[in-house]
């Protein structure tokens, strides 16, 4: 018998004893379609979704003018930066795709959170052997994932069903569960995939490979260590191979390698404490999902069986909401990574309520449930409702921002007044009215970009170099970038320098001046000898000093 079936085989035994005892109350068909279900009506809600006219912003809208780019035949990390991976970059260029009256991107992200929700309640159900509470957690995890990557199409969404699928195999075999150690060439498989969408989720698999090796050794599992090891660096290669063959035929592996990887985490170790903490506590304690972190981690000093398990899943916990706190800028979308982690929590806590006795002389399960029900809702663990009204409410407020409709009007003017060759640059919060007017930025360096240029002062040089040279047609500022009063970073002062001196404003019909400065290449600048001649991109430069 070879080393494989001996492991699965002793390893398989407490799986099956387990399976038997863990109480199933829904039949697997209905949770199946109820998921699917569950999964395309999230998925409607979202940017991509026929339903919404709202126009996306932040991270979306950037994904959007980067697959835009691409279809005109843009080169990644050459003819524009950024520091999401290549993956990511095909994922939003097929999401573009329109057929009849869907993107593409709605079927992406349908699929994305079936197979999500599909893993955490399997996942959730061997964790608990309660099929109600994994069908009930693994709902409010889905209101949570909806939350968090609000309008959808972000990389971190992406990511969340590697992650899940990884967190599944992990905590199988620390618990001792059955399964299969070929799984591991999916685990190498799915880290891989993760670092080509977003490189800062690799942390998520670096405390998971720690624990493994740790555990392995602890355990005086040597030969199953480099066995596993093997298996990973197999399914890491099957992600690896294809992307470095398709970016050297593009002549960008260079490029790829130093924004996705060096870049990336650069510009994160470089940052500070982001102003958005109190925002996401309140979201995770209003889903229900900060307040059994505190049981849970006292069960570690209780539950030998389970310890390292727990603290695996507590360790990981831990490491995403650090990546959370120290990212440039308030990015929520970063919290989807621990959604896992949280709904094994939240299960184990209901998990624990429910076997407590809210009344003394209630010795019926059900009456028991009741108890525990009224003590979610008053603890304010678990309010799936609340978490779905606070959803409508952004959702709300999307759709009625004023904000998009000057967007569309200032999109359609430049469209109908500039050619198909002429640049545009915008400066402000999203990249929509790139897309909608189907111009592309006069700088490889966009502000939307998730690069924070305050880190890079010689991107922030080449970006103001090539509006100088590339000269675009219209400039789109935040008009209170004006104000005498106004902080500004030192690429904003240039822009607003540029803007003053070789710029002349418009005024657009609907627009409100007073939020929105649109400028117009000056006759007189425009004839001043220009960057015609010299190339918007310089392929070999990146952004770090």
């Amino acid at each position: 018998m070879g080393l494989e079936e001996t492991v699965i085989t002793r390893r398989s035994r407490r799986g099956i004893q387990e399976s038997q005892v863990a109480t199933r109350s829904y039949p697997p068909a209905f949770i199946a379609w109820f998921l699917l279900i569950f999964s395309i009506l999230l998925s409607v809600s979202f940017y991509a979704g026929p339903l919404l006219k709202h126009l996306p912003n932040g991270e979306v809208s950037i994904g959007r003018l980067l697959g835009m780019l691409m279809n005109k035949g843009g080169t990644p990390y050459l003819d524009f930066v950024t520091d999401k991976g290549p993956i990511y970059l095909l994922l939003t260029q097929l999401g573009s795709i329109k057929i009849f009256v869907f993107l593409i991107a709605l079927i992406i992200q349908i699929f994305i959170y079936y197979f999500t929700l599909v893993i955490l309640f399997k996942m959730v159900r061997r964790v608990v052997l309660e099929d109600k509470i994994a069908f009930v957690t693994t709902l409010i995890a889905g209101f949570l994932l909806s939350r968090v990557t609000f309008g959808g199409e972000v990389a971190s969404l992406y990511v969340v069903p590697l992650i899940s699928g990884s967190v599944y195999i992990v905590t199988s075999y620390l618990d001792e569960v059955g399964i299969n150690d070929a799984a591991f060439i999916l685990y190498g498989l799915f880290g891989a995939l993760a670092a080509f969408i977003d490189s800062t989720q690799l942390v998520f698999w670096v405390v998971a490979s720690v624990f493994l090796l740790v555990y392995n050794l602890v355990h005086h599992r040597f030969k199953m260590l480099i066995y596993q090891v093997l298996c990973v660096l197999f399914g890491s290669l099957l992600v690896i191979f294809p992307v470095f063959v398709q970016a050297v035929g593009a002549g960008n592996l260079n490029a790829l390698l130093q924004n996705v990887f060096n870049n990336r985490l650069t510009n994160l170790l470089q940052t500070h404490l982001n102003n958005g903490v109190q925002d996401s506590l309140l979201v995770l304690l209003l889903y229900g999902v900060l307040i059994p972190i505190v049981p849970f981690i006292l069960s570690i000093f209780s539950d030998t069986a389970k310890r390292w398990q727990n603290g695996y899943i507590l360790v990981s916990l831990f490491a995403g909401l650090t990546l959370f706190f120290t990212v440039s800028g308030y990015q929520i979308a970063l919290l989807a990574g621990i959604v896992p982690f949280l709904v094994i929590i939240l299960a184990a806590w209901i998990k624990t309520l429910s076997t407590w006795r809210i009344f003394p002389l209630a010795s019926n399960r059900k009456l028991s449930m009741i108890g525990v029900l009224l003590l979610l809702i008053i603890s304010s663990v678990g309010l799936p409702l609340a978490g779905a009204a606070d959803y409508g409410l952004n959702l709300k407020s999307a759709i009625t921002s004023n904000q998009q409709t000057s967007e569309k009007k200032i999109a359609a003017w430049i469209k109908k007044e500039s050619s198909a060759k002429d640049t545009i640059f915008v400066a402000v919060a999203d990249s929509n009215i790139y897309q909608l007017a189907s111009r592309k930025p006069a700088s490889k360096y966009v502000l939307q970009s998730g690069v924070d240029l305050a880190n890079y002062q010689s991107a922030s040089k080449q970006l103001i170099s090539e509006l100088k040279a590339n000269q675009p047609k219209y400039l789109v500022i935040p008009a209170k970038d004006f104000e005498k009063n106004a902080k500004l970073s030192v690429v904003q002062k240039e822009i607003i320098a540029l803007a003053t001196a070789s710029y002349q404003p418009v005024q657009i019909s609907g627009v409100n001046a007073k939020t929105y400065y649109i400028g117009q290449l000056k006759v007189k600048a425009a004839a001043a000898p220009n960057a015609s001649n010299v190339s918007q991109t310089v392929p070999d430069e990146s952004v770090t000093e």
